[in-house]
């Protein structure tokens, strides 16, 4: 689809958004979307429309695709301000909470990182969902490998998941940091 012809579906879904039909609107943006899966300007405003409309888990969707293009594109502000907007909508959605941080950590934005990746972990505990809280723990260790309560919780996210060996050897690492600290 050219450029144009894009631009003219997209000013259409705009009409139509105008005149009260949500369902032509979002027509003339599939249509959009089926010959340009990454067009940005339509993936947000269908995201826009699903919100609109209630349909959270559908604008979710489409949002989360406009982050991760911005991502892999290498626009990782855009892809920040993206998950941020997402995780406000989503507080309890660990998923966005990672890939949050995961940004942040690639900007180099660690103590930003270790927020999103603790909130995160809060909710996965919450949860119960051990393996996903262990995934995550882990990312905070590698970015502070010292952090003794960190090491503790991964520790004990081993345990629970009968891995005692993995879990005394992250508790025997938190000891000899408290000891090189002199704690």
């Amino acid at each position: 689809m050219s450029a144009d012809a894009a631009k003219q579906r997209l000013q259409a879904a705009e009409r139509h958004l105008q005149k009260g039909s949500r369902k032509r609107a979002l027509s003339e943006l599939r249509k959009i979307l089926k010959k340009e899966p990454e067009n940005i300007r339509a993936l947000t405003r269908l995201g826009d429309i699903y919100a609109e409309g209630g349909d959270m888990a559908a604008a979710r969707a489409a949002y989360v695709k406009v982050g991760d293009f911005y991502r892999r594109e290498g626009y990782l502000l855009k892809a920040i301000s993206m998950y941020k907007a997402l995780t406000e909508r989503f507080p309890d959605d660990p998923a966005l909470l990672v890939a949050l941080g995961d940004l942040f950590r690639q900007m180099g934005l660690f103590s930003d990182a270790v927020i999103r990746y603790r909130t995160a972990i809060d909710v996965f505990n919450a949860r119960n969902a051990v393996p996903e809280k262990l995934a995550v723990v882990q990312k905070v260790l590698d970015l502070s490998p010292d952090n003794v309560a960190d090491r503790v919780r991964l520790a004990e996210a081993y345990v629970s998941l009968n891995n005692v060996d993995e879990g005394v050897e992250q508790l025997r690492l938190g000891a000899s940091e408290l000891f090189r600290r002199g704690e």
